[in-house]
């Protein structure tokens, strides 16, 4: 592959990478073919390192499409769909491996410690070095049949989170859109729908980018329905809705600089193939 061909895989990984929806929307099993296929990556054949490294991080990312039955198969484990089991086995079932056990010693230290400066230090130190612990994390809120005491446990972690400077440069993007979608569900639990609101106020009123980036996700729309199913027992709903409201504007230019961004590099890396 020439440099312009790389450039142009680490641009789509980068715009994959950022934008939640465009992944679910672009990512298909004739995508992952294509990849594939320009790679080299087939019996008998090396591509260049750097290139496979790239096309891993894509492959990696994108393994199946969103609602394949591969990846719905692999979300539905009985420790995800058991109603009774302890946050633990919910966690390592789901997640599994190092990143479960980084998991479960943040819930430790955060929710039922404290968060103590000194024990929760490292933890974050290791979730600095490398998100896919914190991305795994989020498997909680899309899993399918989503299990009310598992749910909790990840918002916890996550608000709790918020406490601490170093865990801002966690790619918070990423968590906004699962988030809706859980708040937005049919079955909703009356605390759970809580524990959103409070994670999403705060997170938006630390920074107001994340509030447009809701506000470009339809959050208006659906905290007006939360209000309507649970009328005005929820706090913070009113909030969050004003303070996405008032990023109107903002989302409306960030929507618009994206197509146009975005048409830019696809006819540009389209044109180098």
């Amino acid at each position: 592959c020439s440099s312009a061909v790389r450039n142009g895989l680490l641009l789509l990984n980068l715009l994959l990478c950022n934008h939640h929806t465009l992944g679910d929307q672009i990512i298909t099993r004739e995508l992952r073919d294509t990849l594939f296929r320009h790679s080299g990556i087939a019996p008998g054949t090396e591509p260049m390192p750097t290139t496979r490294t790239i096309l891993m991080m894509l492959l990696n990312r994108y393994s199946e499409p969103p609602g394949s039955p591969e990846r719905t198969a692999a979300l539905e484990t009985p420790g995800a769909q058991g109603q009774d089991g302890s946050p633990e086995r919910l966690i390592r079932s789901l997640v599994g491996g190092p990143s479960a056990e980084l998991l479960l010693g943040l819930e430790r230290v955060l929710c039922r410690e404290g968060g103590p400066g000194g024990a929760v230090r490292p933890l974050l130190k290791r979730l600095q070095q490398e998100n896919q612990p914190f991305l795994l994390l989020l498997r909680t809120l899309d899993a399918p049949g989503p299990n009310k005491t598992l749910l909790l446990t990840a918002l916890r972690i996550m608000t709790r989170l918020l406490d601490h400077p170093e865990a801002m440069v966690l790619p918070w993007h990423e968590v906004l859109e699962p988030c809706l979608n859980c708040l937005s569900g049919p079955s909703s639990d009356s605390e759970i729908v809580q524990e959103l609101l409070c994670f999403l106020h705060r997170l938006a009123s630390m920074h107001k980018d994340y509030a447009v980036v809701l506000c470009c996700l339809g959050a208006k729309e659906a905290l007006s329905k939360v209000l309507d199913k649970h009328s005005a027992q929820l706090l913070l709903a009113c909030e969050l809705r004003d303070l996405v409201t008032e990023c109107e504007k903002h989302a409306q230019l960030y929507s618009n600089l994206t197509s146009s961004i975005l048409a830019g590099c696809i006819q540009m890396v389209l044109g180098q193939i």
